[in-house]
């Protein structure tokens, strides 16, 4: 048996659905080699199959999945005797994938009623590319290492360049980025700076002065309004910081900027 579920190319940025489809393969089934230009996801329902990428050779059972990154030369074929059934899903991604996908074979026992979801979407009279991405996002969700995994220092670390990044232009301080995570704001500090290099209070300038920056090539507000806009209520202060940061004031800035 073979479905292909048919998608029309609607050029989505973060997650673009290409492909998707299911297929019974007849024993010894070989694909490739061969590469695409976009990731390709199989899971394996049933049978196994051998999969071939980087020089490596990977045996894929039931429950396993096996990932084609884009430009990656591969091969992959059916077992002769216990062929695999397997559902595939495409998708062209603007994200850090590699940070997800991080190996070419895994075991998602859990995810067989996600891929299975995602074939069903050939039912949809429309909407079948924002269903699959909400499918993707939600295989993507699975695959997150566990906070036990990662380290709970680097999940601070994560929330809090989060936490920053969407809330620097209300005058937030480092005060309250840690209170936001529950902890004290000298061991936020320290663990912050042994993360990342830098201690929050300089990522926080930073976050602000690449904004203020990129207001005032694209924009024509006064110094006073991007000052506000990137939380600096004095404008004194703000220019002061970002003279510091650029080695030039906002007026300078942007004076040669526009040159």
């Amino acid at each position: 048996m073979f479905t292909r579920v048919m998608i029309t190319n609607l050029h989505f940025k973060d997650i673009n659905p290409r492909i998707c489809g299911m297929q019974d393969c007849k024993p010894g089934h070989r694909v490739g080699p061969g590469e695409r230009a976009f990731w390709l996801i199989h899971y394996v329902i049933s049978g196994q199959g051998t999969f071939w990428i980087n020089d490596e050779k990977y045996e894929v059972h039931p429950s396993q999945v096996f990932v084609i990154p884009p430009g990656e030369l591969v091969e992959y074929e059916a077992d002769k005797e216990n062929p695999w059934s397997y559902i595939w899903i495409g998708f062209e991604s603007s994200l850090e994938m590699k940070e997800i996908l991080t190996q070419p074979v895994f075991s998602l026992p859990q995810g067989r009623s996600l891929f299975e979801a995602m074939v069903g979407a050939r039912e949809l009279k429309s909407g079948r590319e924002i269903f699959l991405c909400s499918k993707i996002y939600e295989l993507m969700y699975m695959l997150l290492p566990s906070e036990e995994k990662e380290g709970r220092r680097q999940v601070y670390v994560r929330q809090a360049k989060n936490y920053i990044k969407s809330e620097y232009m209300t005058g937030i301080t480092v005060g309250d980025v840690a209170a936001s995570l529950g902890l004290d704001r000298s061991y936020f500090s320290g663990l912050f700076r042994e993360e990342v290099g830098k201690t929050p209070k300089e990522y926080l300038r930073e976050v602000r002065m690449q904004q203020a920056a990129a207001h005032l090539l694209k924009r024509d507000y006064t110094i006073t309004e991007i000052a506000m806009a990137v939380g600096y209520p004095d404008v004194f202060a703000f220019s002061r910081v970002f003279r510091n940061y650029y080695g030039m004031s906002p007026r300078e800035y942007r004076e040669k900027h526009k040159r």
